[in-house]
């Protein structure tokens, strides 16, 4: 059984994964594919334009499988308040695993940033975050006006969605040559189930439920004759590929 700091260091070295990733690449898609396969019903679907600091830890968060836990939301408020409501607590020294709210306003609402703290050291706190100058970067500060809320880590052991496929190697699984072909992204087809599948849906234009049945193979068939590629439904190298092209 995962403890909380097997849970803490899974949520932060995914999120390290995506470090470099810029906006407007296929590895930035993929982030925002993970945040919108993980939404709650109402929640806002994101584009490749918008801004995406939330959405980021929203995808993190997903593909780890804490959406108990770590709320999924494109608005920096609405995640604070449902951090707190899931049982998260606001404190004042942090700690990595940590969600780092800045700007804070006037009336003790966050209106502009989000990061998560990968690591203190003597004062000094270093957080990434998406849509960091339109990629995914480090901060390193000491002296910001910056509110830290604690995840309820404890929670994660018992309310986390299960089951899910692990992403720990999401990221290295992102690798692509100059034609952008994708090199290890897993073989889907009928009957698979995870987090890949949600991926795949999401590009299909399909409910993200994580099951590869008869929909969505169907709609991949559909897709894979529209794109001249073989029509097998099943989703490979070449398919995966096609998305990024």
């Amino acid at each position: 059984m995962s403890s909380v700091n097997d849970t803490i260091n899974n949520f932060i070295s995914v999120a390290e994964r995506f470090h470099g990733v810029r906006e407007g690449t296929p590895q930035h898609s993929i982030i925002l594919a993970l945040y919108n396969s993980s939404k709650p019903a109402g929640e806002y679907q994101m584009g490749p334009n918008d801004p995406w600091c939330a959405a980021f830890v929203g995808a993190v968060s997903g593909g780890c499988g804490l959406q108990n836990i770590v709320p999924v939301s494109a608005s920096c408020e609405r995640m604070a308040k449902r951090l707190l409501e899931l049982g998260g607590k606001i404190v004042d020294t942090p700690q990595p695993g940590d969600i780092a709210f800045f700007d804070w306003d006037s009336d003790g609402r966050p209106n502009d940033h989000v990061g998560i703290v990968t690591k203190v050291d003597n004062g000094q706190v270093t957080t990434i975050e998406g849509n960091k100058s339109d990629m995914v970067g480090y901060r390193q500060f000491s002296n910001l006006m910056v509110k830290f809320i604690r995840p309820n880590w404890e929670g994660s052991l018992v309310q986390s969605t299960t089951p899910i496929t692990p992403v720990k190697d999401y990221y290295a699984a992102l690798t692509w040559d100059e034609k952008n072909e994708i090199k290890t992204f897993p073989l889907l087809r009928s009957g698979s189930v995870g987090i890949y599948v949600k991926v795949l849906q999401d590009f299909l234009g399909l409910a993200p439920n994580g099951k590869f049945y008869q929909e969505t193979e169907y709609s991949l068939r559909q897709y894979q004759e529209k794109m001249n590629l073989e029509v097998d439904g099943i989703c490979g190298r070449q398919t995966w590929s096609s998305f990024f092209a």
